[in-house]
Order: structure tokens, then sequence, then C-alpha cells
């Protein structure tokens, strides 16, 4: 068995608005290749590894913009997330009215495309969900590629916000 001692440099992160205290380990090889990162609040924490820095790992964070890094924290944290069923069934609704105007549907069938999204509770899935076998998932062409509305995602926001506060504490201290 090989054992290595490595130094590790552990930030506290208080006093960051709507946030609990951060707690950074910053893992720096000191090659200017490899570096690990691991950030943690409130029971939760993201790790990451960088292979092929090209200088220091606090000079590298400095570098990095905060969509990067947040998909090497974290790769299903997606910035945008759907919209609710109210914007959803908005967004279908234009679609009947569009139809109805390009003269594709007539009239019997906007109403039972328009009463069919006023009666559901999920607009999206009803029209992308083929297995469903509803008619709403005949109101689109490809409904799963079609630009439903989405909103900015809380966690996402959150993310940044923290890495935000990382970077500044980066500048206030001098890592060996």
């Amino acid at each position: 068995m090989k054992v290595e001692q490595s130094q590790v440099t552990k930030l506290v992160i208080t006093g960051v608005e709507r946030h609990d205290p951060i707690h950074v380990y910053l893992e720096d090889y000191g090659d200017n290749q490899n570096g690990h990162v691991t950030i943690s609040e409130c029971g939760n924490s993201w790790s990451c590894f960088w292979g092929s820095m090209g200088s220091s790992l606090v000079e590298f964070i400095q570098s990095i913009n905060n969509h990067y890094w947040i998909g090497k924290l974290d790769s299903n944290l997606i910035s945008k997330i759907d919209a609710d069923n109210d914007a959803n069934a908005e967004y279908a609704k234009k679609q009947v009215i569009k139809l109805r105007k390009d003269d594709e549907i007539d009239q019997y069938e906007a109403r039972e495309y328009w009463d069919l999204i006023e009666l559901s509770d999920n607009v999206k899935d009803d029209c992308c969900n083929s297995f469903i076998g509803g008619k709403l998932t005949t109101l689109f062409d490809d409904a799963w590629h079609g630009d439903w509305p989405s909103i900015p995602n809380p966690k996402y926001i959150r993310m940044e916000s923290r890495l935000i506060a990382v970077r500044e504490a980066l500048k206030q201290i001098s890592v060996n």
C-alpha cells in the first residue's frame, strides 16, 4: 500500500447573503496541471478535478466562466427549467391559433384542442408524450423540440452566486 500526503487549503466563507457558510477545499498539486475543488454548503457538496489547467488552481478558477464550472460540479444542473402549466397552455393555444389561421384545422378541431388545453394539468406532457395517446400529441409536428416557455433555474442561480462568493474569497487570501 502506498500513502501520499498533500496540502489542502480550506476556506470557510460566511456573511454571503442568502447562503449558509460555504466550505471550500482546494487541492493544487503544484504542477500547474492538476487541481481538485470541493465546495459544500448546508449538507450538500460538489466536487471536480482538472487534469490540464496550465496554471495554478486559483488562477485557473479565476479564469473559467460559471457555466463551465457548474458543468464540472454538477452536470445535471441546467440554467433554465420548464415554465409553469399556465405558460405552457398559452404556448399551445398560440399553436392552435396559428393552425387555424393557416387553415390547417377547422373551427371544430380548434375548439377541441382549446378545450383539451384548458382541461390539462400538464399541457407540455400531454403534447409531447405519445404514450399518453391523447389528441394533444398531434398539435405540434415536433413538440419535444418546440420553443416551450422556460424560466431561470433557481438552483442554477444559487450555484452561480456560490461560485461568485468563492472567487471573491480567493481574491482576499493567498494560497500557497
